[in-house]
């Protein structure tokens, strides 16, 4: 989904113009939540949906724009990050959640279990796991946000502004891309992924009550456009620049999303919906409300409860231009109300395509969908790629694969124009496709161009 050099963290494409990461200018984005582990019980999909070494799960995949096979495996032991991918359907994995922003600031994944440490004299997790999962995402064109928030977050905002700012620094600084010396102060600060960061944040409230959202909000928003500078762009080694990319397309996005309940306004975080913010997308939650898939009405050009199109106007209200996700339940367990099987759900995407705003589908949650076999696909069908049978490659294992890491695919992997190649932290493939060049474009990355 790679359209230019903007999407240099998480973002990398590795087939040409195959869709990997957000991208605002299409509508078959595609979402799935990770980290809460909802499926009840996720060792079974070890027998439901396994490889011949039965401790991988193979989700079904898709075939890319040139009509390659797309796949993905992960392990069934430790439901860790999804790591083993060559390139696949999902582009935007939010990470959720981060439910304890200020007394003191944690995250809470099911699915590390014990695989996460403590830093020395505080209960924050150390997850060097998901730090190297993060990175490897960096080569594979993801965009990874921290959902922010989550049915258990219960500080209720901040006392004021200046509170609220400073929590979205702190963010920043554990969160956000490390800091370039060990001598500033952000070098102080624990971080829980390490050397990784995050391509944003997306704000999923879920109570009343969130007191200076708001400037939560904005802050983390100014925070991340005043990263996003252009990248320097140095001449190659015979001092010449092919097809090189403009300063500004060569900038780092930061995005801010949001996902709302489908009820409008949302009753959480309509503070902040409402202001001056500027969200890039937003993932609605079409499930546990009457305004839910399960209301929408086949065939009807105005529907009366399924209010897809009242987010599509605020969308575009006041000078908009947010993308609006379809959230979908991932499996009939994953929500109490809403979900809605591949056949009916094509015709919500169908009714959707027909607004502006609409940006793909927003999945709850990975554990869920990997569960329902089938569903993915469909979702990927409806969306305008095309399902294929997974791909079985195999590889050898070493000790540590053997005890439940993902494997690592070993097919030689070129970077298309645009793509990142190196830079500070970067452990991804570093030899562009034919006709480009890998060029510096700063400490912290280059490009093929």
């Amino acid at each position: 989904m790679l359209r230019h050099a903007s999407t240099i963290s998480l973002a990398l494409a590795i087939f040409g113009t195959a869709h990997a990461g957000f991208t605002p200018g299409t509508q078959d984005n595609l979402a799935a939540y990770w980290g809460t582990c909802q499926y009840p019980d996720i060792s079974s999909l070890r027998t439901t949906r396994s490889d011949s070494s039965q401790d991988k799960i193979p989700l079904a995949g898709r075939q890319d724009r040139q009509g390659r096979k797309r796949a993905l495996v992960i392990t069934a032991k430790n439901m860790m990050l999804i790591v083993n991918l060559t390139d696949v359907n999902v582009d935007i994995i939010p990470l959720a959640f981060l439910n304890i922003i200020v007394n003191p600031t944690n995250i809470n994944f099911a699915n590390v279990g014990d695989r996460c440490s403590k830093f020395p004299g505080t209960n924050l997790l150390k997850c060097p796991e998901i730090e190297a999962d993060i990175n490897t995402c960096h080569t594979l064109n993801k965009t990874i946000l921290l959902s922010v928030g989550g049915a258990t977050y219960s500080e209720g905002g901040f006392p004021n502004v200046e509170a609220a700012n400073k929590a979205a620094d702190n963010l920043w600084a554990m969160f956000g891309p490390p800091p370039a010396t060990s001598t500033s102060e952000a070098a102080t600060v624990n971080r829980p992924f390490g050397t990784a960061f995050i391509d944003g944040f997306d704000l999923d409230f879920e109570s009343r009550g969130i007191n200076n959202l708001a400037a939560f909000a904005r802050r983390l928003r100014n925070i991340m456009d005043a990263a996003a500078k252009p990248a320097e762009v140095l001449p190659t080694s015979d001092n010449s620049y092919p097809m090189m990319p403009s300063p500004n397309e060569a900038t780092k996005k930061f995005y801010l999303a949001a996902a709302p309940q489908c009820v409008f306004p949302d009753a959480a975080m309509d503070a902040a919906l409402s202001s001056d913010v500027a969200f890039d997308f937003i993932m609605v939650q079409f499930y546990n409300n009457y305004c839910g898939l399960q209301n929408f009405q086949p065939g009807a050009a105005q529907q009366s409860a399924f209010n897809f199109e009242r987010w599509d106007q605020w969308a575009r209200e006041k000078g908009r231009s947010t993308k609006v996700l379809l959230g979908v339940s991932g499996s009939p367990t994953a929500s109490g109300s809403g979900y809605t099987a591949p056949g009916p759900l094509d015709a919500i995407i169908k009714y959707c395509k027909r607004f502006p705003s609409f940006g793909g589908v927003m999945i709850w949650d990975a554990s869920q969908v990997w569960s329902n076999n089938g569903f993915l696909d469909g979702v990927v069908k409806s969306l305008g790629g095309a399902a294929t049978e997974t791909s079985t490659e195999s590889s050898t294992e070493s000790n540590e694969q053997q005890a439940g890491r993902p494997i690592q695919m070993t097919r030689a992997v070129r970077v298309p124009r645009f793509g990142r190649c190196g830079g500070r932290l970067y452990t991804g493939p570093t030899e562009c496709e034919k006709g480009y060049k890998c060029v510096y474009g700063g400490a912290l990355w280059s490009v093929c161009a």
